[in-house]
């Protein structure tokens, strides 16, 4: 009974392993047929348009804030070293 679910249990990894070696085999091929596509649109002088997720815009003429210490976190006056070098 035992030698039965051992082999139950390896006939099912057996098939899962097959199919996601079929499933990464699709999509590599996929893949590498897009990258194709894309080498002979380069090769014909088409240029490749930039998605807008990709795009940096530039940030306006007025610096970034800096940021603040909150008035609960600065150090206090009886803190502060007076007269040290």
């Amino acid at each position: 009974m035992i030698a039965l679910v051992i082999a139950a249990l390896v006939t099912v990894t057996t098939i899962a392993t097959g199919l996601t070696l079929v499933d990464s085999w699709l999509r590599a091929r996929h893949a590498l047929a897009g990258l194709r596509r894309e080498r002979a649109l380069l090769a014909a002088g088409f240029v490749p348009a930039v998605e807008h997720r990709e795009m940096r815009l530039r940030r306006g003429g007025t610096p970034a804030p800096r940021p603040r210490l909150a008035a609960s976190r600065r150090p206090g006056p009886g803190l502060w070293l007076r007269g040290a070098a």
